[in-house]
């Protein structure tokens, strides 16, 4: 299987800051991927498309026997994160570069909606086996204090809102307005083990204003403006902080899932 080649109009946001992406965007909980792997009948191989630099592949790792996972990006890939489980691909979601009838599970963590979704879903059909799973999920807004999270809002929505991608509408509506050809099924959720399936991370004031500068609207402001638009917010969100900027506050940031069980 040779990687196929980069799509013609893949908006590649990302790749020029692979490396502070990885440093500053939040991990997910480990029991996200043992709960998406009780969903699968069998464990053998799975497919992490829109992988990034790998993390969710490597959650996946402690789960399955293989993983694959492929990015559109060739320096997301070069970020990767290397493990002897997980066989890393350049490729569009819309042409993987797998035969048919692979795989157990597909996941794409924060990535499903840049695709172009008939496509992807036709070829996520065809590489999935019976009864194989699909799990698609986004991070919503991250909450902090009221404070905080009022800088945040307003930075968001005001100073850089008309640089975001309209795809970014979707992670807004969680999910739910994508069209969806499989059959749906709910997130399993284990009481007795108290599971919350948000991320939960400490940051300090620092990391957060790293985490600010990954946002891709963030980038095309500074592209077409020529400053950084998070020096407008400087001094609001120092105020709303209220702690020494080295001491670390509680950070959750909610996510929403589209999941269902493909049947050939």
């Amino acid at each position: 299987m040779k990687p196929s080649p980069i799509a013609r109009g893949f908006k590649d946001l990302f790749s020029n800051h692979s490396s502070s992406y990885a440093l500053f965007r939040p991990h997910y909980p480990n029991n996200l991927f043992s709960n998406i792997s009780s969903l699968c009948q069998r464990r053998e191989r799975a497919w992490d498309c829109g992988t990034g630099n790998g993390q969710a592949a490597i959650g996946l790792t402690k789960h399955f026997n293989e993983v694959f996972a492929s990015d559109a990006s060739a320096k997301q890939i070069e970020s990767a994160i290397s493990h002897k489980k997980v066989h890393y691909f350049v490729a569009p979601a819309e042409q993987p570069p797998f035969e048919d009838n692979m795989f157990d599970l597909i996941t794409v963590a924060q990535a499903l909606h840049w695709f172009n979704f008939p496509i992807f879903f036709d070829q996520v059909k065809r590489v999935a086996r019976q009864d194989a799973i699909f799990v698609a999920w986004c991070y919503e807004l991250l909450e902090i204090t009221p404070q905080v999270d009022s800088v945040i809002q307003k930075f968001y929505t005001q100073v850089i809102g008309p640089y975001w991608p309209p795809e970014r509408r979707l992670i807004e509506q969680k999910y739910k307005t994508i069209p969806f050809p499989f059959e749906k099924i709910e997130f399993p959720i284990n009481n007795n083990n108290n599971d919350d399936m948000s991320i939960k991370v400490e940051w300090d004031l620092e990391h957060l204003i790293g985490y600010l500068g990954t946002w891709s609207a963030c980038k095309e402001y500074e592209k077409h403006q020529g400053h950084n638009p998070l020096s407008l917010i400087e001094k609001e969100i120092i105020t709303a902080w209220e702690l020494p900027f080295d001491q670390k506050r509680n950070v959750s940031f909610p996510i929403s899932f589209l999941i269902g069980k493909i049947n050939k």
